[in-house]
């Protein structure tokens, strides 16, 4: 199974901070267009968002809570998927910012 982790727990600095979560385009969260281009992905098996803070949505999210910055928030995650995912070797886990 091959899973994805969209990194959007920062404090945005290089979006000179615009919230990655709330911010929409077109109608749509930002965060979103990610996850729905993995979610079509028929080679996706699960998608994690890591994110500073929980948040409604009508999708099914496996959240994760990030850190205080990139490298934290990938560390973290990838060190969550690790204890509660059966990975095989073949797996692949792919990041995304």
């Amino acid at each position: 199974m091959n899973i994805a982790i969209i990194l959007a727990a920062g404090k945005s600095r290089r979006m000179r901070g615009i919230d990655k979560i709330q911010t929409q385009i077109m109608g749509k969260p930002v965060w979103e267009y990610s996850f729905s281009t993995f979610q079509k992905n028929k080679n996706c098996g699960k998608i994690f968002l890591v994110t500073g803070k929980k948040f409604q949505s009508p999708q099914k999210i496996n959240f994760i809570r990030g850190g205080k910055t990139r490298f934290n928030s990938a560390k973290i995650a990838f060190q969550k998927i690790l204890k509660t995912e059966k990975l095989k070797d073949s797996d692949i886990i792919i990041f995304h910012n």
